[in-house]
This record gives structure tokens, C-alpha cells and sequence, in this order.
């Protein structure tokens, strides 16, 4: 496919754009433009034109409601497309709805948008990212290969990256201790599985209820068994259902197919074929009987047809009499009188001529007045050049005049302009004020400068509140280093941020303990919830109580003050008691509320370390306040020498860059204000007193202390003064010029008078020779004219009576013509007066026997036609007879009819057997994919087939029934199964277990999960790199190897595949110093080498697909210029098979590109384009 017209209409700043791209001189193309001339924008609209459909977010603003993408491409046979694209809504559709993507999918070889940018674009970007890729796998021959194919890059990277992912996910080993992440949640799965076995029931207890669960599993499994043993039953009596209706056909159908017998089957086309020769035999008898009859009719008018052989003999002699007849009628009636009469015309006006010439004198002869005409023409040119010789004569004289009047005019001008003074010094002295600039101006803005700066720094210092002191004192301040200005900023910012933190951390601490507190609350509003430590401390209080008893009874011991402090005046028994059952009651509490008592456990737990954590924040809150004094204190100590009042490290930064460092470089400017005033006011008075010392000396009158006053003055006497020298000078100039030219112009006057004496004499002679002609030249030259109108007339008598002599003789001929063809036509010849009538006589004879021999060689060529076509007509029934013949005999027929009813049987035949298979397929389907025989064989033990329908329904309903009764099961065991895990010794711990269980199992199975599609990922990408190199590494090296020489000027032979630890590698064989592999290239070496591996692949798709065309974007920006000329060789060589698109802003590359040879590139400039 190739581009080969590109139209763009009000696209960004493309308000109309034609792209013709034809290849006459060659297929590759360079489109230029300097920057920002929309090289990108327009390779991208190429793109959108291809493929269309919605726009990008990067060329949203490319389109409006306007614009337009129009062209044509064509493909390889030639076959062209036109087509366009606008936009609608977001998608960029076609202008024309009878254009389909389908149509221009045929063009684009099958590929979408992204590939075709993949495989057939390139730009700079992309060039230097494949190098870089090369460089990253190493020259790794497989994947090298791979991204070069397919225009991708980083390809290494992946690889690595899965296999990295890979490793951190699995080790297959299952060593001990492993750090993978599936490893780890194994080990962490099984150990949590451990803890629950050690915190279960008993043995006897746990196996029971297992136990129970076994048995109710079984049951289960013999329910199911029994359900799926009757959907079975339901699915046959279904199956049967479908085909009860189809069988019958069928046994139908094989009864037709038996009833046939033995059948002589025909092909289809054979069918057709045999049909087609029947009606065409039929056909070929009613022609041959109609041709026959026709040549008999087209004999019989031949014959009726009688030829004139004599008149059509004639037949030129006859036109040419038809066609001279108008001539001889026109000449004899008209022409010859009318010349007679011109004839006795021209004579009369030449007597009258004559005499108007001669006057009254003497009749004379045309030649005693005739003048040689080379005579006549020196006589003319005479008079000519004495009349112009007088004007120039009259000219002359009148500018002489002319000049004597402007010098005595120039004299006069000069006496009266006055006396001229030399200002030179003071015109010297001018320029140099004039070069200082309007001085009293730039004083007055110095001033008001001054003024405005002073007020501006006032307002600064009035703004602020830190300094209290007036402007002069404050240049003299010291303030701390910048240095230290910023460490403390920074302190002060990190102790800010430190507290800050701390604060957040309080208040977070405080919502988690009020949070915590409110659940409690929530769990005591449902009742008293122990736990652990509780009944462990009731426990403890228990066993104190029982030791306080056993020592009290049975070792008699005095223990008043103990169980005082033990029972508070409440009996000791009691109190032991009440602590016994409080511990078994507790503990029954926490076997019931497992749950809860581990979330108020936790609960509490939590609470309290958040109110650890909530003294220590406080803690540290207290030590950030004592830094913050500190800090205060040694920030102030910063700023004892200042005097100021100080604030924040940020403000006081903020005061050193918006008042105390623009103070200071305002009060730097204000000072080099008034030294800049004080240079122009002395400048100013030396002015003013260099001009009045001028003045004095030319008697000027100046005004007082005004340099611009002054200067004007002296200005207009200057100029006064300069004006008188330059008017002088220039007086003087023009009578000198005026003498010169007044010399020149005498000796022209001369000449001119010599000229007109010399041709009176010439004009003399002539007359001399001829006497009649008059002596005033200005009578002589009318007179001259008349004589050449006479010589003229004289002439076209002479003419007039020759062409009445040749048109007498033509006419005598056409007379004596005539006379020969009425003899040999045996006509009677008649007068001269009735010639038309005859003409048209013998020309009706002619045009007769033309007709007759005309309608002759028609009917003659019809008889040859119908002569030909009856012969075809009976060879053609002879092949076809001889074809019916074969046919019949192989269907053993001997009529035509019987040969249409065997192949009547034949269509029977093959019907009932294309609806046997028909149905024999439609059953198989229709019974679940089982043999045919099996089917009927089912379909013959059905007693009554008509109660299929009710067995269906019984069936359906034992199958629910089933069903139920599972789900049933299946509730009782989830109830067995969760009382199974709730009667554990220790729930908390074994609920936390499983729990802990549950959530490695879930992490397995998604670890697991990513590790397979990771590892399979790994291997199916290895597997195809390694296919796509095993099946293009040999055609692709090689003519890679060509053309990474070419585009490195042979410094690099060949490209090779070598093998290290069964791993393929490119090398690349250097000219002197042997092989390199990827990583020993320079980078714009490995440039040059994706590239060569790039249009390699290209190549050889070329070779096996659609052309398309090859899209590049100033690829050749790093190249050196040999390398880029040799590239462009090589693109130039490749542009003979496939369109190459090459958009550049070098100058360089189109210089180049017009050099190629044998056909140089085809340059487009984008600026006039536009």
C-alpha cells in the first residue's frame, strides 16, 4: 500500500494543506520543515487518517467542527482508495458512509494502529531506545531479534523482571527457614494449624465428633450418587424425547432409498451439464432451420438487383462535372461580367488621374510620369530628412535662448545672497549638546528619580514594625549570617514539625482509647464478659483464700490480721466460697464467650498501651517546649547588636528579603542618583557657558540660564549661515555648468544649419531629373503619393485582364468535358443554358448504381454471415449429439425423455441421501453426541414411547426431592462442623489460630495463583523468542550483516550468532580489531545496528506481504554526514520496493536526499505546502 495524496483542511494551524505523493521519480520521500513548522502534528494526522477512531487526549485540540482529512492510497495491484475522515463527538469517522473500515482493511495488510506505529515508525526517540535495549540484554541474539521484529523495546527488562518476581515468590525446594513469600505463609499455614490440634478438644471427644461428621459426609455422597443416577435417567428419557420425532424420518427416508434400487447417480454438474445439452440440442435445430431458411430469401433479392458497370466506371469523371458545375456557372454568369466591368472602371479613373496631375497641359502616357521605384523611395526619404533637419534646426535655436536665460537668472541670484560667515566651531559645539541628550530634561527626571526613591523607601520602612530607627541608621545595622539566619529556620521548622507530630500522635492516641472505651461500654451493656487475667486473678484470690482456710483449720495458725485483709469482715468461708464460684463461673463464662472475652481482652490490652503511649507523647511534648525557650532565647542573642525588635526565624527572614536588603539596595540607588545629577548639572553649565563665549563672537543675543533656549538660537543661525554657503556654492556650480553647456550647444546650432544646406542642394539635383515633379517639398511629397496611387492602379488593370483570360479558359474546359461524357453515357448533349439540368441527370444515374451495387455486396455479405453461422450452428449440434450420445449410452437410454428421467432418479437419490445424513446428524446432535446405533437401539426398548413426557416429570420430581434432602444434609453438617470447632478447650487461642490459618491459606492461594501466571508468563515469552529466532535467524543476520556495513562505511564486516553456556550472542566482526560484542559498541554504533536488524525485518516483509509504507522522524539527528548519506543510500534502495516517509528539519538530510543516485528522493517543503 502507498500514500498517494494527502489533503488537510483547518487542523491546528494547517488551514489548508495538499500532499501529492507520486512515484515517478522515487518512492522515497523526505518532507521538510524547520522547527515549528508541524512536522509531528502532520505525521500524526497520517496515522489518524489510516486508522481513525477516537482521539487521543494529546490531539483533542486538533480537530474542530471544520476539519478535514482526505486522500487516496493505493495497493499493490493499483487499486486505489479515496477516502476521508472527520470529526464526530470524540471518533474521528468516515465523510463517506460508503467506505467501510472492512474496505480499508484490505489496504492496511491487517494491521491495527498500534502495530502498523510499531513495525513501520520510527523515530529518534525510539532508535536510541532499541540501542539502548541491545546494550541491556547484552546483544542476546533471541531477544534482540524479537524487539527489532517487533518494534518494541526493554524487552530484556521484562524478562528480567518476571524472573526476578518469580524467584521472590517460590523456592520449589521448600527449604527450612526460606524467605520467599509463598514459603513463608507455607511455614506460617502449617504452624497455625499445629496450634489448633494442641488447643482442640481431647482425643476421645474430637475423634467422636469427627466422627459424626464422617458418617453425615457419607450420607451425603450416597444422596448425591443417587440424584446423579436419576438426572441420568431424566437426561436419557430427555434425549429420547428429541429424537422420538426424527427416527421415523429417518426409518422413512431409508425405506425411499430401497424403493429406489439400484440408482445410476450423477455429479450435480453433470445433472446440469446433460440438461443444458438437451435444451441447447433443442435449441440448435430451431437455428439451423431458420438460418436455411434466411439464406434463401437474401439469394432470391440478390437477383432482382440488376448491376450498371458503365456509369459507375464514371464515377470520379461524373463528380468532377457535379463539383465544377457551381465554378463554370459562377464564372460564366458572374465572374466575367463583373471583371469587364472593373476592367472599363479602373481605366476611367486612371484618365482622371492623370489629369488631375498634369493640370491643363498635354495628355500624357502612365510611363512618361513613371518614377524607378528605388527613385521614388530616395525621393521620399529626401523630403523626410530635410523636414526633420528644420525641426531640429528650430529646437536648437529655441534652447540656446533657453540657456542664456538661466544664467543671467544664476548671475543674478548669486550678486543678491549677502555675505557668509565660517560657524564651524559653534555647528562643532552644537553636535556635541545635541549628542548629550536634552540634559535640563534628564535633570529634571534625576530630580524627580530622588524624590520618588526617597518615598518609596520611606513607605517601606513605615510598613514595618521591626526596625523603630530613621533610613541612615539602618545601612548600618548588624544582623546575623545568612548562614545562620537559615540554620535557625530550619531548627525552628523541625522543632515546629516535631511538635506538631507529637500533637497529632496525642490526639490520635486519645480517639483509639475513646473508641476502645466505647466498645467496652458496648460489651458491658450486653453482660459481664471475664477475661484471661481476670480469672487468673480470681483464681489467685481463690487459692489465697484456700491456703488462708487450710492454715486456719487444720494448722490451727493465729492468721487474724491476713484473713482481715483478705475477707474485710466478711467470714473467711464465705469469701472463699464466693471466690470459687465466681473463678468456675468465669471460666464457663469465657469457654461461652470466647469471642468476646479475647476482643475485651484485647480491647483493654490496647487501651492501656495507647495510655502508655499517650504519657510518653506527653513527655515529649513537655521537652519540645523546654527546646522551644532555649531556642527563643539563643535566636534573640542573634539579633542583641541590632537593636530591633525580633519575631520568628521566618518572619525575620522574611523582613531581611522585603525590607532591610531592598532598603539598603534602594539607599546604593538613591546615592548613584545624585551622583548621575550632579555630572549632568556641571555638564549643563559648561554648555551654557562655551555658548555664550560662541555668541560673543558672532554678536548673538542668547536668553539667561536656558541651554534648550540657547541652543535654538544658536541652531537657527547655524542653519541660516549653512544655508547661504550651500546656495553659493551651488550658483556657482550651475554657471559653470550653464558655460559648458551654452559652448556645446552653439556647435550643435552649427551642425544643424550645415544639415539643412546640404540637403537643399541634394534636393536641387532631383529636381533636376525630374521636372514635373513641384519645387516646394511640401507640395511635392502629396504629390509623390499620387503618382504611387496611379502606378497602382496602373497595375490592377493589368491584373483584371489577366484573371478574365484565365477564367474564359476554364470554362472552355468544363464545355469540352461535358461533351465527352454525354457521348460516352449516350446522352444527348444539351445548350449551355440548360448544363444544370444534365448534371443532375447523370449524377441521379450514378447515385442509382451505387445503390445497387451497394444493396449487392450487402446481401452478398449477409449470405457469407448466414453461410458461416449455419455451419456453426451444425458443428455445434454435432458435438452436442455426439455428448448425448456418450450420455446415453452410460445411462443405458435410447431417447432424450428416458435420459431426462434417470436424471430425475438421480436427484431423488441424492435428496433422500442428503436427508438421511441430514437427519443422522440432527439425531447425533440432538442425543448428546451418542452413536446412532445406541440411540435407536434405546429408541426400540421403549415400550410406549407416548408416556415419555410423564416418566420425564417423575423423574424431575425424585430428582428435587434428592436435592432437598441434600441441602438438608449439607445444613446439619455445616451446624456439626461449626459446634465441632466450638467446643474447643482454649477458644481463644484456636480461633485466633484459625484464623491466622485462613488468612496464609488466602495469601497461598493468591501467591500461588501469581507465581504460576508469572512463571507462565516467563516461559511461553523465553519459548517464542527462542521460536522467532530459530526461524529468522539466518535470513535476517544475513541481510542485517549487509546493511550494518553499509550504514558503519565498512568498519564492520559481518554480523555472526555465537554461543556462550548455550546462550546465542551477536557479535559483530570489526574491520582491524576483530569481534565485538553489543557491549564493546559505541552508542551510536548500537544505534546503527537496531537499525540495521530493523529494516531487515522489514525487508523480508516485503518480500512475503503487502507493502506498507515505512514512517521515519529524524532518525539520522546523531549520525555523522558520511553515515547519514550512507543511510539514506540504503533507504533510497529500499524505497524501490515500499513507500519511505522520511520527516526532517535538517538541511543536511535534503541536500543529500537530491543527490542520490540513480533516482535522487522526492522533496516536499513543508512551509510552501502550507
Amino acid at each position: 500500500m502507498k500514500l498517494r495524496q494527502l489533503s488537510v483542511s483547518h487542523v491546528l494551524h494547517y488551514a489548508s494543506l495538499d500532499l501529492l505523493l507520486n512515484d515517478e521519480g522515487s518512492g522515497f520521500h523526505i518532507l521538510y520543515g524547520p522547527n515549528e513548522t508541524g512536522k509531528t502534528t502532520l505525521l500524526n494526522l497520517i496515522i489518524d487518517w489510516l486508522y481513525g477512531g477516537r482521539v487521543s487526549e494529546a490531539g483533542g485540540d486538533y480537530y474542530e467542527s471544520r476539519s478535514v482529512l482526505s486522500g487516496v492510497i493505493e495497493d499493490g495491484a493499483g487499486k486505489s482508495l479515496q477516502f476521508g475522515r472527520k470529526k464526530r463527538y470524540s471518533k474521528l469517522e468516515f465523510t463517506d458512509r460508503s467506505v467501510s473500515e472492512e474496505d480499508l482493511a484490505q489496504f492496511l495488510g491487517g494491521y491495527d494502529r498500534d502495530r502498523f506505529a510499531l513495525i513501520f515508525g520510527l523515530d529518534h526517540d525510539r532508535l536510541r531506545s532499541g540501542g539502548e535495549s541491545l546494550l541491556q540484554s547484552g546483544g542476546h541474539a533471541g531477544v534482540s531479534l524479537f524487539e527489532a521484529g517487533g518494534g518494541i523495546q526493554h524487552l530484556h527488562n521484562l524478562l528480567s523482571g518476571l524472573d526476578s518476581r518469580s524467584r521472590d515468590l517460590l523456592d520449589p525446594s521448600f527449604r527450612t527457614h526460606s524467605a520467599k513469600l509463598l514459603n513463608k505463609h507455607w511455614a506460617e499455614f502449617l504452624n497455625a494449624e499445629k496450634k489448633i490440634r494442641e488447643g482442640s478438644l481431647g482425643a476421645q471427644d474430637w475423634d467422636q465428633k469427627r466422627q459424626d461428621i464422617f458418617v453425615l459426609e457419607a450420607e451425603i455422597k450416597q444422596v448425591r450418587k443417587e440424584r446423579y443416577e436419576l438426572e441420568r435417567g431424566l437426561e436419557k428419557i430427555q434425549r429420547l424425547k428429541r429424537v422420538q420425532t426424527m427416527l421415523p424420518e429417518l426409518y422413512a427416508v431409508r425405506q425411499q432409498l430401497r424403493e429406489l434400487g439400484a440408482v445410476i447417480v450423477l455429479e450435480d454438474d453433470e445433472e446440469s451439464r446433460i440438461e443444458a445439452m438437451i435444451t441447447e440440442h433443442n435449441d440448435l435445430e430451431l437455428q439451423i432451420a431458420r438460418v436455411q431458411k434466411h439464406v434463401q430469401q437474401l439469394r432470391a433479392k440478390r437477383e432482382e438487383l440488376v448491376p450498371q458497370p458503365d456509369v459507375l466506371a464514371r464515377e470520379a469523371a461524373i463528380q468532377k462535372i457535379n463539383q465544377g458545375l457551381t465554378q463554370y456557372e459562377t464564372r460564366r454568369y458572374v465572374e466575367l461580367p463583373k471583371l469587364r466591368q472593373n476592367q472599363s472602371e479602373c481605366e476611367d479613373d486612371m484618365a482622371f488621374r492623370i489629369k488631375d496631375l498634369m493640370g491643363e497641359g498635354p495628355v500624357v502616357s502612365v510611363d512618361m510620369l513613371r518614377i524607378p521605384f528605388s527613385d521614388m523611395e530616395n525621393v521620399k526619404q529626401l523630403i523626410k530628412q530635410r523636414e526633420e533637419a528644420l525641426a531640429r534646426l528650430n529646437i536648437q535655436e529655441q534652447r540656446h535662448h533657453e540657456l542664456l536665460g538661466q544664467r543671467n537668472d544664476a548671475q543674478w541670484e548669486l550678486r543678491h545672497i549677502g555675505a557668509v560667515e565660517n560657524v564651524s566651531e559653534l555647528r562643532k559645539l552644537l553636535d556635541q549638546i545635541r549628542l548629550a541628550g536634552n540634559l535640563e530634561d534628564m535633570i529634571a527626571q534625576k530630580e524627580a528619580d530622588i524624590t520618588l526613591q526617597q518615598r518609596s523607601l520611606q513607605q517601606i520602612l513605615t510598613r514595618q514594625s521591626v526596625y523603630s530607627g530613621d533610613l541612615n541608621t539602618m545601612e548600618h545595622l548588624i544582623v546575623p549570617l545568612d548562614a545562620t539566619i537559615d540554620y535557625f529556620h530550619q531548627e525552628w521548622n523541625s522543632i515546629r514539625e516535631r511538635h506538631r507530630e507529637q500533637k497529632q500522635k496525642r490526639q490520635q492516641l486519645e480517639d483509639e482509647i475513646a473508641a476502645c472505651e466505647r466498645e467496652l461500654e458496648a460489651l458491658e451493656l450486653q453482660g459481664y464478659v471475664p477475661i484471661e487475667s481476670e480469672l487468673t486473678e480470681t483464681r489467685r484470690l481463690r487459692d489465697q483464700g484456700w491456703d488462708l482456710l487450710k492454715r486456719h483449720w487444720l494448722d490451727r495458725e493465729d492468721l487474724g490480721n491476713e484473713i482481715m485483709t483478705y475477707a474485710q469482715g466478711t467470714p473467711l468461708e464465705e469469701v472463699f466460697e464466693h471466690y470459687m464460684r465466681r473463678a468456675d463461673d468465669m471460666a464457663d463464662s469465657l469457654r461461652a464467650q470466647a469471642d468476646k472475652s479475647a476482643k475485651r481482652a484485647l480491647l483493654l490490652l490496647n487501651k492501656s498501651q495507647n495510655e502508655n503511649q499517650r504519657q510518653q507523647v506527653l513527655e515529649r511534648l513537655q521537652e519540645i517546649q523546654q527546646e522551644v525557650t532555649m531556642f527563643k532565647k539563643e535566636w534573640t542573642d542573634q539579633w542583641a547588636d541590632s537593636g530591633i525588635d525580633v519575631k520568628r526565624p521566618a518572619d525575620m527572614k522574611e523582613w531581611l528579603a522585603t525590607v532591610y536588603r531592598p532598603v539598603v539596595l534602594g539607599l546604593n540607588t538613591l546615592r548613584s542618583i545624585e551622583q548621575d545629577l550632579k555630572r549632568l548639572i556641571s555638564r549643563r553649565d559648561g554648555f551654557l557657558r562655551d555658548l555664550r563665549e560662541k555668541a560673543r563672537k558672532y554678536q548673538l543675543t542668547l536668553p539667561e540660564n536656558s541651554l534648550k533656549a540657547q541652543t535654538e538660537v544658536c541652531e537657527d543661525y547655524v542653519k541660516e549661515m549653512e544655508d547661504r554657503q550651500r546656495d553659493a556654492e551651488r550658483l556657482r556650480r550651475d554657471l559653470v555648468e550653464l558655460d559648458r553647456r551654452l559652448e556645446k550647444d552653439q556647435e550643435m546650432l552649427d551642425r544643424c544649419g550645415q544639415e539643412v544646406a546640404d540637403l537643399e542642394e541634394a534636393w536641387n539635383e532631383w529636381r533636376q531629373r525630374y521636372p514635373f515633379v513641384p519645387q516646394d517639398y511640401r507640395i511635392a511629397s502629396p504629390y509623390l503619393h499620387k503618382l504611387e496611387e496611379l502606378f497602382q492602379w496602373e497595375q490592377n488593370k493589368q491584373e483584371i485582364a489577366r484573371e478574365i483570360r484565365e477564367k474564359e479558359a476554364e470554362c472552355r474546359v468544363f464545355e469540352e468535358n461535358s461533351h465527352q461524357m454525354a457521348l460516352a453515357l449516350h446522352e444527348v448533349m444539351p445548350d449551355f443554358s440548360q448544363m444544370a439540368m444534365w448534371v443532375s441527370r447523370i449524377r441521379q444515374r450514378l447515385e442509382l448504381a451505387k445503390d445497387i451495387d451497394t444493396k449487392r455486396q450487402q446481401l452478398a455479405d449477409q449470405l457469407e454471415e448466414q453461410e458461416e453461422e449455419l455451419s456453426e450452428f451444425r458443428q455445434k449440434a454435432e458435438d452436442v449429439n455426439h455428448t448425448l450420445r456418450q450420455y446415453l449410452a452410460r445411462c443405458h437410454c435410447s431417447e432424450i425423455d428416458e435420459l431426462r428421467q434417470c436424471i430425475k432418479v438421480s436427484r431423488m437419490f441424492k435428496e433422500a441421501r442428503q436427508a438421511q445424513g441430514q437427519l443422522e446428524q440432527n439425531i447425533r446432535q440432538a442425543g448428546d453426541g451418542l452413536p446412532l446405533t445406541e440411540l435407536e437401539k434405546e429408541f426400540a426398548q421403549v415400550e410406549h414411547p407416548e408416556e415419555l413426557t410423564l416418566k420425564a416429570e417423575e423423574l424431575r420430581a425424585d430428582v428435587e426431592k434428592m436435592m432437598v434432602q441434600e441441602e438438608e444434609y449439607k445444613q446439619k453438617l455445616q451446624e456439626m462442623k461449626i459446634q465441632f470447632q466450638s467446643l474447643s478447650g482454649d477458644q481463644t487461642l484456636a480461633a485466633e489460630a484459625a484464623q491466622g490459618a485462613q488468612y496464609h491459606l488466602a495469601e497461598i492461594d493468591r501467591l500461588w495463583t501469581e507465581y504460576l501466571r508469572v512463571e507462565l508468563a516467563r516461559r511461553l515469552l523465553q519459548r517464542a523468542i527462542e521460536t522467532y529466532r530459530q526461524q529468522n535467524e539466518s535470513s535476517i543476520i544475513e541481510q542485517a550483516s549487509d546493511f550494518f556495513r553499509r550504514l558503519t562505511l565498512n568498519h564492520y564486516e559481518q554480523l555472526t550468532v555465537e554461543y556462550e553456556n548455550n546462550i546465542p550472542y551477536l557479535e559483530a566482526r570489526h574491520r582491524t580489531e576483530g569481534k565485538r560484542r553489543v557491549g564493546q559498541m559505541s552508542d551510536g554504533t548500537r544505534d546503527q545496528l537496531y537499525l540495521a536488524l530493523r529494516l531487515a525485518f522489514i525487508n523480508q516483509h516485503l518480500a512475503n506481504g503487502e507493502p506498507l509504507p515505512l514512517i521515519m522522524d529524524d532518525i539520522l539527528v546523531h549520525f555523522d554526514d558520511e553515515r547519514t548519506q550512507a543511510t539514506l543510500e540504503v533507504l533510497n534502495e529500499l524505497a524501490s520496493r515500499t513507500q519511505i516517509l522520511y520527516f526532517t528539519h535538517h538541511q543536511l538530510v535534503v541536500d543529500l536526499g537530491l543527490q542520490l543516485r540513480p533516482r535522487p528522493a522526492a522533496v516536499h517543503y513543508l512551509a510552501q505546502l502550507v
